[in-house]
């Protein structure tokens, strides 16, 4: 699918660095600590800086000077300087002294927390930058922006932190992410480094560097983005658009695009695809040295895309692995050659929905594309289409490796097909190819699938391998010049096939499988695991800690799972796994245990065992009167059974209705004797609650109880009933007990994956991704990483969020979660922390510690000398405002237009009043115009007040106090907070 407005870096370029040099000269050095600095001082000394954001937006930096923000400090608002650097002297930010990065919270009161506006040379270096806002508001970490209508040179953003950007995920791409440098109408940047930055909980995008939508674009030009980590993005990692000789390399994206589907429309426009590195009227790009893993974007998600009119564009040297949409998206319509070339995939693909799942998906007209010298290897598991759709142009699929071990595909329209191998599963679509080679390439470590390029070592080409030496060389220009693992290609000899163009290796023993997770069920426990490498699988098992049997329960096992059936119900077993191929046998796994448990009956009778229908609300009888009913003379278990028969011939239905139950399969049984057969009709049924269901059981005569089974109950509405009916004759029944419903297949849900904990106020709240066929969740807590309790904080959560009160601030809590269904409870999510904080107080001098800063921050209104402060009556610190006068008065101490972005607040106080007033009372509300108050009365001492509910719309607030007083009434004030809610 064309998808406009996307963009890409181009340029081809030699593997390395760009590298800019630093100036070294620096005019002045400012200082700035929220904790121990004044506004009033020089700033230019670390024992004299500065202290507010104000203060240094308020000056004009000239070239060479460098604003150092204290380590450990934090500041609320928006940093946005002045002033512009020189090519010999740029202008700095960065941090000072040891300890945490300075924190810039720009609490959504802006769209960027931090804002380089117009300015050229500045650098943004170690700083950790949030801006969490208000929900559907376009937010931005650091951002660059060139609105000069020409154009400007030198970026660099370096080491920074940015995490927690609420930006809309789907909206458009400058406004909402982690680190934007865009450029308006006819603007554009020169020489872009963005390096070493961590970038966690962002949306809509990590990077992005390019021209603004709805512009006059200017290609922007010595682009680097280099050796950055990206987490939980909520839409794509990395975007150029509209660039010229851009370089992204050595890059890492994990699990994001889960959430590119949400929001959008708030600026007219909206894109809910989402890649994970891409580009878009970008020329002459190069991509490599790449991590994209765990991509969900909708619509295209691939890991990689040559997008829109990007000329030249090369995708070399990266490695992508479980994306489910798939690889390498083209979706171009340049006129120059590109190339994807040495590059690793495995375990992409394996969805069928929108236009992803295939590891190379030519969905949209194209240039001459050269696809060469790739390795894929796809699981058994998965099923995955290697080529989907076809290019206009024709195209080039040379010297590559397929290990196809799941189902697969291929489409071969406009493509020519040589020197490949394909190996594994061979579809009736497999292309011809000239010189096609179909034996094992003979990896050193198939199945390898790790996190991080340096552990992807398991594709290199054994001695003796088929691929060495046998693929066609087509020259440097299309195979460049070294191959994923960094050794040269040669100019002249045929290369390998693949990605690896070395000298054969020798076999390894695989390294042990990490990651097995344990999931009981009914009688069984599930297990899976990640594989290092490996051509099999053996697993240990044992009833206590440690205690695995050295003689494996199961060998060669070919997959990464494993179910243990016939297990005893409530009893422990704990396992380890070992890899296996034909070097040797790995060392042992971590260690797993679950239990496994009987599946849960949804009924709630089931034995009849209240020696009653219960008043006919749970089993009700429908048909001849007291046709059924229950007895205590013939159970089959228990004290009482179920029984339909009468004197005379009757017809009577027995069911329990409207069983809510989650959608899905599930088994009936009942224990049934048939001691005179009703001749007419006779069975036991189960359906959806008025509606179908599977054929019913028909009951036949016997001398004692007999259990009936039916299977394959899918529920579609959510509601069962299950019940047994006779039609007889006089004195003909049958007697009924121990009946149960219990979810089909005896497996627990998988584990929960993608979970995130955002910290606030004494809270914690996550998220996380559901479990296909969990009914509800557990969540489990600890204080150190690994660390969390075996017993759950909270059970039975029916959603996918959950919220933890009642926390330490500054303590960092770890997370896991486990999911339930009847037949059991899954192995533990992954693991998620936050450290809950206060949240931001938006009053400027709350305990009047500053005095009244010459009443630039609290400015009194009324009569004069009747509000000021003190330092005999603090309620904390040493200061206390007061409001009073020998005579009668009426003044308004209030903080005036407190830029604070829209949304519910509260005020609180401190305040300690005489009485007597005629009026008193504390208020909030958007300056000049609506908010609320709360009455003030007489007290002994400080007493606190609240105020909730103050909604501002107008992006400013005022909160203060008022008091109409007669001489000597007094009011003091201390500890004023303002925090959104």
């Amino acid at each position: 699918m064309k998808h406009s407005y996307r963009s890409a870096i181009a340029g081809l370029l030699a593997l390395g660095t760009m590298l800019v040099a630093r100036p070294v000269h620096a005019a002045t050095t400012y200082y700035v600590s929220a904790s121990t600095g004044s506004d009033s001082n020089a700033g230019t000394s670390s024992g004299a800086p500065w202290q507010t954001l104000a203060k240094v937006n308020g000056h004009s930096f000239v070239a060479g000077d460098s604003i150092l923000f204290k380590s450990g400090d934090a500041w609320t608002g928006q940093l946005a300087p002045t002033g512009s650097g020189s090519s010999a002297a740029h202008i700095v930010v960065n941090s000072y002294n040891t300890g945490a990065q300075p924190i810039i919270n720009g609490a959504g009161a802006q769209p960027s927390a931090v804002y380089i506006h117009n300015l050229a040379y500045w650098e943004v270096r170690n700083l950790s930058v949030t801006n969490t806002g208000v929900a559907g508001g376009q937010y931005v970490g650091i951002e660059y922006r060139n609105d000069t209508g020409g154009p400007l040179s030198y970026v660099y953003v370096g080491g920074n932190t940015v995490s927690n950007v609420n930006g809309i995920p789907s909206a458009a791409y400058p406004n909402n992410g982690g680190i934007c440098i865009d450029a308006g109408n006819s603007a554009s940047w020169n020489t872009v480094t963005v390096e070493n930055n961590t970038i966690t909980n962002c949306d809509r995008i990590g990077v992005y560097v390019g021209a603004m939508l709805f512009t006059t674009p200017v290609y922007a030009t010595n682009v680097l983005i280099n050796n950055n980590t990206m987490t939980n993005i909520g839409g794509d990692g990395i975007l150029l658009y509209f660039s010229n000789g851009g370089t992204v390399q050595n890059n890492t994206l994990a699990n994001s695009g889960s959430r590119s589907t949400q929001g959008g429309g708030a600026d007219g426009w909206q894109n809910t695809y989402a890649a994970g590195m891409w580009c878009n009227h970008a020329d002459n790009s190069i991509f490599q040295g790449n991590e994209v893993y765990g991509n969900l974007g909708g619509g295209d998600g691939e890991a990689y895309d040559i997008d829109l009119t990007s000329n030249g564009t090369v995708m070399q040297a990266n490695y992508g692995h479980d994306n489910p949409n798939g690889f390498m998206f083209f979706c171009d319509d340049a006129t120059t050659t590109v190339y994807v070339r040495n590059n690793l995939s495995v375990n992409d693909g394996g969805t069928a929905s929108g236009s992803g799942g295939a590891l190379l998906n030519f969905a949209y007209g194209g240039p001459t594309c050269y696809v060469t010298n790739n390795t894929f290897y796809v699981k058994s598991s998965l099923a995955t289409a290697v080529t989907k759709s076809n290019p206009t142009v024709a195209s080039y699929v040379k010297n590559n490796i397929f290990y196809m071990l799941g189902t697969t595909s291929y489409g071969t329209t406009n493509e020519t097909w040589d020197y490949n191998l394909f190996y594994g599963t061979h579809p009736g679509s497999e292309p011809t190819d000239a010189h096609k080679l179909t034996s094992d390439p003979q990896f050193q470590l198939p199945g390898q699938d790790l996190n991080g390029k340096v552990n992807s070592t398991g594709y290199k080409l054994l001695t003796g391998s088929p691929a060495i030496g046998s693929g066609t060389n087509l020259g440097a220009t299309i195979l460049g010049s070294l191959d994923y693992y960094g050794n040269t290609i040669s100019t002249s000899a045929a290369p390998n096939r693949g990605a690896y163009d070395g000298t054969g290796v020798a076999p390894v023993i695989p390294p042990a499988p990490t990651g097995v997770n344990a999931s009981a069920g009914n009688a069984q426990i599930s297990l899976a695991w990640t594989s290092g490498g490996g051509t099999s699988f053996n697993v240990y098992r044992g009833t206590a800690a440690g205690a695995e049997s050295t003689t494996a329960i199961a060998t060669g096992i070919a997959t990464t799972n494993y179910t243990n059936t016939g297990l005893a119900n409530g009893t422990t077993y704990f396992y380890k796994v070992k890899a296996v191929n034909s070097a040797g046998t790995s060392g042992y796994s971590n260690e797993a245990s679950a239990t496994p448990t009987a599946a849960a009956n949804l009924l709630t009778n089931p034995g009849f065992e209240t020696g009653s229908l219960s008043s006919w609300t749970v089993w009700s009888p429908n048909g001849t009167g007291s046709a059924a009913n229950v007895e205590p003379n013939n159970p089959h278990t228990g004290s009482y059974n179920a029984y339909e028969w009468a004197t005379g011939a009757f017809q009577v239905d027995l069911s329990e209705n409207n069983i809510a139950v989650p959608n899905g399969t599930y088994t009936m049984t009942g224990w049934v004797w048939a001691f005179s057969l009703p001749s007419n009709s006779c069975y036991m049924y189960a359906k959806n609650s008025g509606g179908s269901g599977p054929p019913a059981a028909i009951i036949t005569a016997s001398g004692g109880y007999v259990q009936y089974t039916i299977t394959n109950i899918v529920i579609t509405g959510g509601l069962c009933e299950c019940g047994f009916f006779s039609d007889g004759l006089a004195n003909q029944g049958i007697r009924i007990d121990d009946v149960t419903l219990v979810a089909s297949g005896s497996s627990a849900p998988a584990a929960p994956t993608g979970l995130v904990a955002t910290a606030g106020n004494t809270q914690v709240a996550l998220s996380w991704t559901a479990s296909s066929g969990a009914t509800t969740y557990n969540v489990y807590r600890g204080t150190s990483a690994g660390g969390e309790s075996t017993t759950a904080i909270a059970t039975g959560i029916g959603t996918t969020t959950y919220t933890n009160t009642g926390l330490t601030n500054g303590t960092t809590y770890y997370y896991k979660v486990t999911a339930v269904n009847a037949s059991g409870t899954s192995g533990y999510s992954n693991e998620a922390s936050a450290t809950p904080a206060a949240p931001t107080n938006y009053i400027q001098n709350p305990g009047f510690e500053n005095g009244f800063t010459s009443w630039t921050v609290w400015s009194p209104n009324g009569t004069g000398g009747a509000a000021n402060w003190e330092t005999n009556n603090p309620h904390t610190g040493t200061h206390n405002a007061y409001e009073w006068s020998t005579s009668a008065f009426n003044v308004d101490l209030s903080e005036n237009a407190i830029t604070v972005p829209n949304g519910t607040y509260t005020m609180t106080a401190w305040v300690w009043s005489s009485g007597g007033q005629n009026s008193c009372y504390m208020y909030a509300k958007n300056p000049g115009g609506a908010g609320g108050s709360v009455i003030i009365t007489s007290s002994s001492g400080y007493t606190l007040y609240t105020l909730t509910g103050v909604v501002i719309t107008s992006g400013q607030c005022e909160a203060g106090f008022v008091s109409d007083g007669n001489a000597n009434n007094f009011l003091r004030i201390d500890d004023v907070t303002l925090t959104m809610n």
